[in-house]
């Protein structure tokens, strides 16, 4: 339903420094705080976007292993407090040219 929307709330929740500390796979505990700070942080029908490597794109980051995901894993990471509205595969390409595949989604908060 196009031009159905008359507020739209915008919280910014979190911003990364050297973003290898959610993509990295021995960083874990990292990404369960930030998906529990999320939950606290968001209110009822708030939004999270959420950009990580899709399972096509790289499996380094800047010579760092990092994790892949998909839409069900990412969306199964989220399932405790948020719905899946919708995901796109995109690619981004580097400064040096070299495309790099994205998953991007968006959620609702319950």
């Amino acid at each position: 339903m196009a031009n159905t929307y008359t507020q739209i709330y915008i919280q910014v929740v979190f911003a990364v420094s050297g973003r290898a500390n959610l993509l990295l796979p021995e960083h874990k505990e990292e990404i369960n705080r930030y998906i529990s700070i999320a939950e606290h942080a968001i209110k009822p029908n708030g939004y999270l976007i959420i950009s990580t490597f899709s399972e096509q794109g790289p499996k380094k980051c800047s010579g760092l292993d990092i994790t892949q995901y998909s839409e069900s894993s990412l969306a199964n990471k989220l399932a405790h407090g948020f719905e899946e509205l919708d995901c796109i595969i995109e690619d981004h390409f580097t400064p040096a040219g070299i495309a790099q595949n994205f998953l991007s989604c968006c959620f609702k908060k319950n």
